[in-house]
């Protein structure tokens, strides 16, 4: 592509990132780094967040999605954009460390940009592996005069008061948690066969020779069983973002029995009222946020395949449940942050 395209291409990005966020610049709150990759759980933690703020200021709110390419195009667009009154919001989940250290960077660049703007970091987990990395976070962090972060599990909430002593540091549920008894109708009455959600990547609980004896389990019972993902292949947008996570938690409640070790899937299946094994992963993400549910009768921790695999021929044959989620109460702390 010759300068000129690229000049020509460049400035047509930068005019329509201009007038899509312009109508912003004399308003509320910006939501910034919400994801484009097709991980379902992240989607479902920017929606919660949008209805978490709507919610909170009763609607008397203007709320911009800026997703985290966008943010990059142009950060001198971003700085004429977003005023001094302005809220700035976080994208939440559980990157907040050096397991996912594009995304931390990501985050610390933006709170050093916006130094005099109040930034509200929604619930995150925790994990630094190394040192130095944590004390430059630590630095951007309380170097922050106007900064909440939010942790979603108790051991990121003592870390967060530890580390980040300067900064307002609170503590919730998981965002998507926030969503309560909205999707209950996904309750389905006809389920069937078994659903394995199991991760592949650094945050796997399961190394291969455990995945095999879980297989050999349920092929010897007969279940049937199906193998599918949080993450779909996909480029999530403002338009399709929603219906896909619909989707997603339609197909979670039509089994019988969810197992896996991603923590949105256990989120989706207490949402929905679906039985589910859950393992903890390489950290305690996982375990951190069962902690808010873990009074759900067909919710259950585990920490190794043969405790799981003691745990199927029950979890199999509970009829899906009707209890209510209600974690409202617990929210109150990230309200008050807005306030």
């Amino acid at each position: 592509m010759s300068f000129v395209k690229v000049f020509l291409h460049s400035t047509r990005h930068k005019l329509y990132l201009y007038k899509k966020y312009y109508s912003f610049h004399k308003n509320h709150i910006f939501i910034i780094g919400e994801p484009r990759h097709g991980n379902i759980g992240d989607s479902a933690i920017a929606e919660a967040e949008k209805k978490f703020i709507f919610d909170t200021f009763k609607g008397n709110c203007k709320i911009a999605d800026v997703f985290i390419d966008d943010y990059g195009y142009d950060y001198e667009m971003w700085d004429k954009l977003i005023q001094k009154k302005d809220i700035i919001c976080l994208h939440g989940g559980g990157n907040l460390g050096d397991l996912w250290y594009d995304e931390e960077l990501f985050r610390e660049g933006v709170i050093e940009r916006f130094h005099n703007n109040r930034i509200i970091m929604f619930p995150q987990t925790m994990m630094f592996q190394s040192e130095e990395n944590l004390e430059r976070a630590r630095r951007v962090y309380n170097g922050h005069k106007k900064l909440t972060m939010v942790a979603r599990d108790q051991i990121t909430y003592e870390s967060m008061k530890k580390a980040f002593d300067k900064c307002d540091i609170v503590l919730t549920p998981d965002i998507v948690l926030s969503f309560g008894n909205l999707f209950k109708d996904y309750d389905s009455d006809h389920r069937n066969n078994i659903g394995l959600c199991m991760r592949n990547d650094v945050e796997r609980a399961l190394d291969d020779d455990s995945m095999k004896v879980l297989y050999e389990y349920l092929d010897k019972k007969g279940y049937e069983y199906d193998l599918f993902d949080m993450v779909d292949d996909v480029s999530i947008t403002i338009e399709n973002r929603l219906e896909l996570i619909r989707k997603k938690l339609k197909r979670i409640s039509g089994y019988k029995l969810i197992i896996t070790d991603r923590l949105h899937a256990m989120v989706f299946c207490s949402l929905t009222g679906t039985p589910c094994i859950v393992f903890g992963n390489n950290h305690h993400k996982v375990s951190g946020c069962y902690e808010w549910i873990k009074n759900l009768k067909h919710i259950q921790l585990v920490g190794s395949v043969d405790e799981a695999i003691s745990l199927i021929d029950a979890f199999y044959n509970i009829e899906g449940q009707k209890e209510s989620l209600n974690l409202s109460d617990k929210y109150k702390p990230l309200i008050d942050a807005f306030i």
